[in-house]
């Protein structure tokens, strides 16, 4: 457990190793890593709540979602063609 005191308002990142010993061959230690993003204001009260939404006029998150799945689709099949 960390407590960690934040100075400032602003968008922190956190990030962390954990270094274990590992019976692998050919390995003595494995690392595990993760990374944590949060933004803290001071501030309080009806605007001080805000999102990034610079691109609300832009594409819908929707068609990149169905995007991705056809391009996936796509190349498993074409990777699992028969020949």
């Amino acid at each position: 457990m960390v407590t960690a005191a934040l100075t400032s308002d602003g968008v922190w990142y956190l990030q962390t190793i954990h270094l274990v010993k590992t019976e692998e061959e050919g390995f003595t230690h494995e690392s595990n890593w993760t990374t944590l993003t949060f933004q803290v204001t001071h501030a309080h009260g009806e605007n001080t709540h805000t999102h990034m939404h610079e691109d609300e006029d832009g594409i819908p998150s929707w068609v990149y979602w169905a995007g991705s799945l056809l391009l996936v689709g796509l190349l498993f099949f074409w990777f699992n063609r028969k020949k």
